[in-house]
């Protein structure tokens, strides 16, 4: 079986043929020896690299044991992007778009999007060989426009050897494909973006748009909310949305119903409404490879409808562990409470806004887990769980605890990830067996100075909603003796409070990770027992000196700041083994670097190291492992 013949049995349509081409065309510049230069090589030059489908060409290839279709999904990808090629930076991908695949003749876009970003698709060209020209082109222009501007000797060394580069990756690149366009930079961009406009009969949230026949599409009454790019529908309006989508269908304009599940495929929240809408939707306009891969994706998301434990009730009196996790289960019955003998229960991803009271039987239960559900409320009911040694609450949009939470004696435990919670609540204050307490999105100004009575913490992790900044401080932490792992990041703006004094009595602490702190005092000389350090603040230009004493430090982390220089006194710290300075406005290195015994692991990418330092780095330090790539020189 040939390639093409392997790839069509997997997509269950005919790939396109400038797929097969374009793989000669990656083999052909990786083998060419004009195209080897200092940085990266072949279509590295554009920051573009190939994706899962290329895997069909490998000898070992095997269907059964690799789904290149799934492998190369990001979480946002609609059913109709096709992962071909990715990028280097926030997720950037390029992917065939189609918007119906089972056509006779089916329309193949190239279209690529940030999947760390906006949601914002755009499909300009039609092949794989004008999207990399296009890029290309504007590389070009980047590098002659340095050419012009720059006045350091190394840059413009640099510039050139890109432009040569360039230059011949298209004398190459147009062998294959559009030798027929002569322009080159922006001559290029202007004349040849937007050469293809999609027609599309209605504008979608991801600004792609849809295709099918008019008379298949009714327009929605009233102003499209989704064109406002922070719009983000209430539940109200999805199931408006899903009712008004169906009933679209019912009447004969699925495309109606296909641009309503498009507007709503980013609210991960609406993951089962959207589901149910495209795939009635793609079923009604003869869509069935995209009902097909929607299927697969909702599998592997749990969306799909499954059966909820009616079968585990046989086995209530002896079952210990019971997993309801992404069953779409909306209402919990009482029958939970035959459970006797459950220690585990695991009912993540579902759509629970409340727990019955059955829920209190289970006596025996030592885990319970209901992340990512609709509680706007922590339940009451869980506070009866004497037993519970784990919880885990995270991803719902509570903003306070039970007072009934106090009866939870036992609790080790504690995630509260990506909450709302708008005070820390007190209750936690009094769980005195808790180990490791997480909470994340919090929207609280104050941490009380009753957390030092949780003697027993072992792992504290706090980070504040965006927006959001954390100012007031417990006076005392010298209880938390056995707290070994601190984590805490505030969204500072310009009013950065100094390091906390009393984070300065966890004595016993082995790892510490802070944000937006300005000032560090002297008194973090105490914190003798650090062995990792992670420190982050974007107005940080040098290091606190109060650092270089902590003689037991084996890993030191600075990224994103502002650092201007290392300092020769960073030899003070013998244990160091790993240090990481990744993205600040370093230019020169210490010869002090070298009286560090230990040293395993340097990075120091995207500083502003010229060459000469790079070079002087790597005959520094022969036997570590350095990263120093991608310098902003």
């Amino acid at each position: 079986m040939t390639a093409q013949e392997k790839i069509n049995n997997i997509y269950g349509f005919d790939f396109p043929s400038d797929f097969f081409l374009f793989h000669k065309f990656i083999k052909r510049i990786e083998g060419d020896d004009k195209l080897k230069g200092k940085y990266d090589q072949g279509l590295g030059l554009l920051s573009m690299y190939p994706g899962p489908p290329f895997a069909i060409f490998d000898d070992d290839f095997n269907t059964e044991q690799k789904d290149i279709i799934e492998t190369g999904r990001f979480a946002a990808d609609p059913p109709e992007f096709f992962t071909v090629l990715y990028g280097d930076t926030d997720g950037l991908h390029w992917g065939y778009y189609i918007d119906e695949p089972s056509a006779a003749q089916p329309t193949f876009w190239v279209a690529s999007y940030y999947a760390k970003d906006a949601f914002s698709i755009g499909a300009n060209n039609r092949t794989l060989f004008e999207e990399s020209r296009e890029r290309l082109e504007s590389y070009y222009q980047n590098h002659v426009d340095d050419l012009i501007s720059k006045n350091d000797e190394e840059e413009l060394v640099y510039a050139k050897e890109q432009v040569r580069l360039l230059e011949r990756l298209r004398e190459i690149l147009m062998e294959y494909e559009t030798g027929d366009r002569k322009e080159v930079g922006r001559k290029y961009e202007e004349k040849y973006r937007d050469s293809y406009p999609r027609k599309t009969i209605a504008s979608t949230r991801c600004d792609i748009g849809i295709v099918a026949d008019e008379s298949l599409f009714r327009p929605l009454p009233g102003k499209d909310k989704f064109k406002i790019w922070n719009y983000h529908p209430n539940e109200t309006e999805a199931q408006q949305l899903h009712e008004m989508a169906l009933e679209a269908i019912a009447q004969g304009f699925p495309a109606t119903a296909l641009k309503i599940g498009k507007d709503l495929w980013i609210y991960q929240e609406y993951n089962r409404i959207t589901h149910e809408i495209l795939h009635a939707a793609y079923t009604s306009m003869g869509r069935l490879i995209l009902s097909g891969i929607l299927e697969k994706y909702c599998m592997a998301k749990g969306i799909l409808h499954t059966p909820e434990f009616q079968a585990e009730l046989e086995q209530a009196d002896t079952l210990e562990i019971l997993d309801l996790s992404y069953k779409k289960i909306a209402d919990l019955p009482e029958e939970i409470s035959r459970f006797k003998p459950l220690k585990i229960l695991f009912l993540s991803g579902n759509e629970l806004d409340y727990l019955p009271e059955g829920i209190g039987h289970l006596s025996q239960l030592e885990f319970l887990g209901l992340t990512n559900n609709n509680f706007i409320e922590a339940p009451e009911i869980i506070g009866q769980l004497e037993r519970l040694k784990t919880l885990h609450l995270s991803k719902n949009a509570i903003t306070e605890l039970p007072d009934s939470f106090i009866g939870l004696k036992n609790l080790e435990e504690l995630h509260l990830e990506h909450t709302r919670l708008s005070e820390f609540p007190m209750v936690i204050c009094s769980l005195k067996k808790l180990k490791k307490l997480i909470i994340t999105g919090s929207r609280f100004s104050a941490l009380p100075d009753e957390l030092n009575q949780l003697e027993n913490l072992e792992e504290l992790e706090i980070r504040s909603a965006s927006g959001n900044w954390i100012m007031e401080f417990p006076q005392k932490l010298d209880n938390l003796k056995r707290l070994k792992k601190l984590r805490f990041y505030s969204k500072y703006n310009d009013n950065h409070p100094p390091f906390p004094l009393s984070f300065c009595d966890l004595i016993n602490l082995e790892e510490l990770e802070v944000s937006r702190f300005f000032e560090y005092p002297n008194e973090m000389t105490r914190l003798n027992n650090l062995t990792y350090l992670k420190i982050n603040n974007y107005q940080l230009t040098a290091f606190p000196e109060v650092i270089f004493t902590l003689k037991n430090l084996k890993k030191l982390h600075a990224s994103c700041c502002r650092l201007e220089g290392i300092p020769e006194n960073i030899s003070a710290l013998q244990a160091l083994e790993d240090i990481y300075l990744h993205g600040n406005k370093i230019k020169k290195i210490p010869e002090a670097l070298a009286l560090l015994p230990n040293l395993k692991d340097f990075n120091i990418g995207f500083n502003e190291l010229p060459k000469k330092e790079i070079k002087k780095l790597e005959t520094m330090l022969p036997n570590v492992n350095i990263v120093c790539g991608n310098q902003h020189v």
